[in-house]
């Protein structure tokens, strides 16, 4: 049995927690003055979300924001999302396949294999890495293994930086005053 130590900072730890707390007092809110009681079906229930948003965000000032409300501070963001994202594109891999209906992916005159249902319609990158072995990523993240011969998908259990993404990481010197 080996010993984990973990250092957490105590305002890191006191911020986190005020932070949770919060969160449950804010979803007590909600509920109290949402669903207590309860609409008589959805669409009345959505009207109270509405007016509940409505008013915590644009008439109620609120203390941590010196008494004034989140409406008033929001100032929108002068980023442009893009009407289109770029398809992803894998070149350190073999093959570029999409995710189709129900999570399956299709290896190009090969077998299919089950991936996950969270990606359907995105790309992924397969990459032989041994006979019958194939690396599956998404974006940078290396997501698991391929076995051709078994028909079986093993997933890494915490996605790595895949090896696509590793050169093109910007190294900074240990005494770089950055």
């Amino acid at each position: 049995m080996g010993i984990l130590y973990c250092f957490i900072s105590i305002s890191a730890l006191i911020v986190g927690i005020r932070s949770q707390v919060q969160d449950y007092r804010l979803h007590r809110t909600i509920k109290y003055e949402t669903t207590r009681p309860a609409a008589g079906n959805f669409l009345k229930q959505q009207e109270l979300f509405d007016k509940f948003s409505e008013e915590y965000n644009r008439e109620r000032p609120h203390e941590a924001l010196d008494m004034k409300t989140p409406a008033s501070k929001y100032k929108k963001s002068e980023r442009k999302y893009p009407e289109r994202l770029d398809d992803l594109e894998y070149p350190l891999h073999d093959y570029t396949c999409k995710v189709h209906s129900g999570g399956c992916v299709y290896l190009p005159g090969k077998r299919m294999f089950y991936l996950t249902a969270a990606l359907v319609g995105e790309k992924v990158g397969l990459r032989e890495i041994d006979s019958k072995l194939w690396l599956v990523s998404f974006m940078k993240y290396d997501l698991g293994y391929y076995n051709e011969s078994k028909g079986v998908f093993t997933e890494i259990d915490k996605p790595q930086l895949g090896i696509d993404k590793v050169n093109n990481i910007e190294k900074v010197l240990p005494m770089s005053p950055v």
